[in-house]
């Protein structure tokens, strides 16, 4: 984390997993000594995956997400994603600078098809994005997962709450 970069965090609004996984990353970026000015934070909801206004800007059209991450110079997505079109907009647009944190199957199986699978972050459909993100963050050997360090088991419970299910994806 670089001296006066600009962070946006987008995501899932309403639930825990997405609520929770924006917070550790919040925290994250805190002990990094980010400043509080310097850090977004903009929840989504699944009715802004698919927005439609699409403004012109100079010879290209943007949606609303692309036109919020260029005032900004790294972009984190956590429990969230968007039409796969925008994902490799995003991803194209931000390269190295752009960090997806997410579980949902299609969207990752669409991410290879459409060629921006090389994001930064954690893409593992057997865990939370609060698990994701822990791990992404702070245990990317997964020590503490394996050990079941107490931190890792409350992050677990409070994924219990996600509004994710294998059920609801189809798979």
């Amino acid at each position: 984390m670089e001296g006066n970069k600009k962070y946006l965090i987008i995501y899932h609004k309403e639930d825990n997993d997405g609520c929770f996984s924006a917070a550790l990353i919040y925290n994250y970026l805190k002990h990094m000594s980010v400043k509080t000015e310097q850090i977004n934070l903009y929840g989504c909801d699944y009715n802004d995956i698919d927005i439609i206004s699409e403004v012109a800007k100079g010879n290209k059209i943007k949606t609303k997400i692309e036109q919020l991450a260029d005032d900004y110079d790294v972009l984190l997505l956590t429990d969230i994603s968007f039409k796969s079109d925008i994902m490799k907009r995003l991803y194209n647009s931000k390269g190295n600078n752009f960090i997806w944190i997410d579980h949902h199957a299609p969207i990752i199986k669409d991410s290879f098809k459409n060629e921006f699978y090389e994001a930064n972050g954690i893409r593992d459909l057997s865990r939370s994005a609060i698990l994701n993100a822990y791990k992404f963050l702070y245990d990317q050997f997964d020590n503490n997962y394996v050990e079941k360090q107490k931190s890792i088991e409350l992050l677990r419970i409070m994924s219990g709450f996600d509004s994710w299910t294998f059920d609801k994806e189809g798979y």
